[in-house]
């Protein structure tokens, strides 16, 4: 069975309280936005792992890289972006570790990385791994409702590139296989219907959601095109999650 995952950030975006987690085993509240195991979990159990990779503040991980039982790193931080403002701009939102701030911890565990197991090993370790991304919704949603909102056809773009630039640092640190999650379909979010009429989706949000996965699709086609060795799986979240909503029978 998967084990929670400990609350290890002094962040106040936090979901360590019911109803989250109402499914998980015990129905503990974990952290996670979420009624039971996400995405990130159902991996780890596929991978056959007892438990989801422990939070890089865990004092186990470097004990894990010596003694030659690594099996992962969870990096996230609720309410984090792409962006180093997302996830810092009011009072509710402190200690939130943006992408490059995860990238610089990813950096130190490949040092310790390097330090147990030496370099061709930790090459040949870090090319057989997964990497595991979801990440965007937080950017799009906080410059919708900022208070000058760059228009989508500049935002999108702005986000694709700093994507660009965080995932181009992971391969330089050895990273050569990625597991890509793009947005939902932000508009159907229970926090956006309850403002429209008949409880509709807020479609201008969806079409930004569908906006950032076309700029995946270009950008990650490009970065394989230039590092023949590296392979990706993009999930299309937008098409999955309205795939639930218009067909909630089916599920």
């Amino acid at each position: 069975m998967l084990e929670p995952t400990i609350i290890c950030l002094k962040s106040t975006i936090k979901a360590n309280f019911p109803h989250h987690g109402v499914d998980f085993p015990f129905a503990i509240p974990t952290g996670r936005f979420s009624n039971g195991f996400n995405t990130a979990d159902y991996l780890a159990k596929l991978f056959g792992f007892k438990k989801s990779p422990p939070p890089f503040f865990s004092q186990n991980v470097k004990f894990s890289i010596k003694i030659r039982k690594f099996r992962g790193i969870n990096f996230s931080s609720a309410g984090s972006g792409l962006l180093g403002s997302t996830g810092q701009t009011t009072p509710l939102q402190k200690n939130v570790v943006t992408m490059g701030e995860q990238l610089l911890q990813f950096s130190t565990v490949h040092n310790d990385l390097l330090a147990f197991k030496g370099p061709l090993e930790t090459e040949k370790f870090l090319s057989k791994s997964l990497f595991f991304i979801s990440i965007g919704s937080n950017d799009i949603m906080n410059n919708y409702y900022s208070s000058n909102p760059i228009p989508k056809e500049y935002f999108i773009p702005k986000l694709g590139l700093v994507y660009e630039k965080h995932l181009r640092n992971l391969i330089s640190l050895g990273a050569r296989k990625f597991g890509i999650v793009s947005v939902p379909a932000l508009g159907c979010c229970p926090s956006q219907r309850i403002y429209q009429a008949n409880s509709e989706c807020l479609e201008e949000l969806n079409n930004q959601a569908r906006a950032f996965f076309s700029t995946m699709e270009l950008l990650l086609g490009n970065l394989r095109l230039e590092y023949k060795d590296i392979k990706y799986s993009l999930g299309n979240t937008v098409d999955m999650t309205l795939n639930v909503i218009d067909n909630a029978l089916a599920f």
